[in-house]
């Protein structure tokens, strides 16, 4: 077989310099060893303060973070504010009353639904009582749907009548609420 002048057997000999001995457990390159740790410590404090800047915007934008389910509106009161508006000769001036409910305050999801049910009578001795129509008077709510279907004439007490029970559909806002509720019922009464 042919072999080319310049191919050798021979292995080259190179002078080598003594290695100087550093401490145990130390790296040979100290420099790029701390360089690399700074480089290493400057990305973990990037990290971590975009975590704490997107959990931020978060609480800012969405409310904070609610685990249960969304459930992120709470009422710190519930009030049912009557107005009867009395058919007599002596008085036609609305009379108003505010009667706070206790046992809807909450929690509810936002953007659900919010269905009550309330018994309603009438004590008069004479004549009748009717509740014409409901509103929701707090922001960024809406009344539903009440049921039965309103006009409805209340049942007198002192006649032994039962109360009729209206079941009463609140429509909740799409952003987290707490605060009070308030809503109106408006009557007719015939004396």
């Amino acid at each position: 077989m042919f072999k080319p002048k310049y191919a050798t057997s021979k292995k080259l000999l190179l002078p080598t310099m003594p290695l100087q001995q550093s401490p145990q457990n130390s790296s040979p390159h100290p420099v790029k060893e701390k360089s690399m740790k700074r480089k290493y410590l400057w990305l973990l404090i990037t990290v971590i303060l975009i975590v704490i800047l997107v959990v931020a915007a978060f609480v800012v934008f969405f409310g904070g973070f609610h685990p249960a389910n969304g459930t992120q509106i709470t009422f710190t009161a519930f009030n049912e504010h009557l107005v009867i508006y009395p058919h007599n000769t002596d008085n036609t001036q609305p009379v108003n009353y505010n009667i706070p409910l206790s046992g809807f305050n909450g929690p509810y999801v936002v953007g659900q639904q919010i269905t009550i049910q309330i018994p309603y009578s009438y004590s008069g001795e004479t004549g009748t009582e009717n509740i014409t129509s409901m509103a929701c008077t707090t922001s960024g709510f809406s009344l539903a749907s009440v049921s039965p279907e309103l006009p409805v004439q209340l049942p007198n007490t002192r006649d032994n009548e039962a109360p009729i029970t209206l079941t009463i559909t609140f429509n909740t806002p799409s952003t987290p609420y707490t605060g009070p509720f308030d809503f109106t019922v408006y009557y007719d009464q015939y004396l």
